[in-house]
């Protein structure tokens, strides 16, 4: 999709418009994501989850979304920036995802592609920064059994980030966003994501065989006690070891 800014013509109010692309609109597949997308994030109604407010399809057949014009920077952009965030700005920004998470879970809702490029830092007047969770376009219900859009085998998603039973193409369920969360919390509090390998075999590799370094050994900032268990336990190998739930996570 392509995002524009827009203004409504009769309330002067300015939205984000994402448009999905000419030659992406042949693809059914590619069409059932963007309206995915579109259903999965206005059913949901929290500060740190962008805002949706229409879906349509025009005349000559654009399909598009409108959404809330948020200011600021993805996230991704920060950290390029920045590099690691202090302890007490990261341990904050997880607290915010986790609560915006934890709606869309409650909902019954996967996100299945968080990652830094899909948060977005707002930058309000007279307000914190805070994160705000994008692109639902990888959203499955949680109670999809039979999801003709990511049947096993498929791997969706951003490696870097992805769960173990996400990179082989099995079942996902909130646990499998809990991993995509730990790896985004590593990252904060090192600079750099968990597994950060030169190809995409070697993260592979890496996701699949190896754990991750302690992020107090990777960090060049002391770390609370009990810190590196608690990261430890959102990016377990073995789904049933991780956090139960995002609450779990922030409690």
């Amino acid at each position: 999709g392509m995002v524009y800014r827009a203004t409504h013509l009769r309330t002067g109010r300015p939205y984000a418009v994402k448009v999905l692309l000419p030659d992406a609109r042949l693809s059914p597949t590619a069409l059932e994501r963007f309206r995915r997308e579109a259903l999965a994030a206005s059913s949901l109604r929290h500060p740190g989850i962008v805002g949706v407010h229409d879906f349509d399809v025009t005349p000559e057949g654009l399909n598009y979304i409108v959404m809330d014009l948020l200011e600021g920077e993805p996230l991704e952009d920060l950290l390029g920036r920045r590099g690691a965030l202090p302890w007490p700005e990261a341990s904050r920004m997880i607290h915010q995802l986790c609560g915006a998470l934890s709606v869309a879970h409650d909902a019954g809702i996967l996100h299945r592609d968080i990652k830094p490029g899909n948060i977005f830092i707002t930058k309000a007047r007279n307000e914190e920064d805070r994160p705000v969770l994008l692109d639902f376009g990888l959203a499955k219900p949680l109670d999809s059994a039979d999801d003709k859009l990511t049947r096993t085998g498929a791997v969706l998603g951003t490696p870097l980030y992805m769960a173990p039973e996400q990179a082989r193409g099995e079942p996902v369920d909130r646990r499998s966003d809990i991993y995509s969360l730990g790896a985004v919390f590593y990252e904060l509090l090192a600079g750099s994501p968990p597994f950060y390998e030169p190809t995409l075999a070697a993260v592979y590799a890496k996701l699949l065989n190896d754990e991750p370094d302690k992020v107090s050994d990777s960090a060049d900032q002391e770390i609370p006690p009990g810190l590196d268990s608690v990261i430890e336990a959102m990016m377990a190998k073995k789904v049933e070891e991780r956090f139960e739930s995002v609450d779990a996570v922030s409690n």
